[in-house]
């Protein structure tokens, strides 16, 4: 957990982090909701919200307090409207797997402009550079 803090302590300093919540393999993402709010104790909150209508159908928030020692993530999506049937056409490794499993990565940079969250296409290399993956989704 100390890599991930560290990183999203970066990423929080920086504003150039998305975090995707994704079905195993990768695909669906959010940008940060551009709400950072900020303690006297050096923890920032930062809130990545997910668009149904950019996002593949998912809605939600992902929510992380930032502290100086520690990280704290808490997920609350709605995943019954993901657009399921487009990953696995966009994705030659999603065919025939049922999606059962969750995972996530940060990306280091969102090139969608005026967006929230993106789906296939704009979550690109291009779109989104290369990411930490602690749970080797992609």
């Amino acid at each position: 957990m100390q890599i991930l803090s560290s990183a999203l302590r970066q990423a929080a300093a920086t504003d150039l982090v998305i975090v995707c919540g994704v079905p195993f393999p990768n695909r669906l993402q959010s940008t940060k909701a551009m709400s950072l709010v900020t303690s006297a104790h050096a923890a920032t909150t930062v809130v990545y919200t997910f668009d149904p209508a950019t996002s593949g159908g998912v809605a939600g928030t992902i929510t992380t307090l930032v502290g100086a020692a520690s990280t704290t993530i808490t997920a609350d999506l709605d995943l019954t409207k993901a657009n399921f049937t487009a990953l696995k056409e966009m994705d030659d490794s999603c065919t025939d797997v049922d999606v059962d499993e969750f995972t996530w990565h940060i990306h280091t940079k969102w090139d969608n402009p005026g967006k929230v969250s993106e789906f296939l296409s704009g979550c690109s290399l291009a779109r989104t550079a290369n990411h930490y993956d602690p749970d080797f989704a992609c």
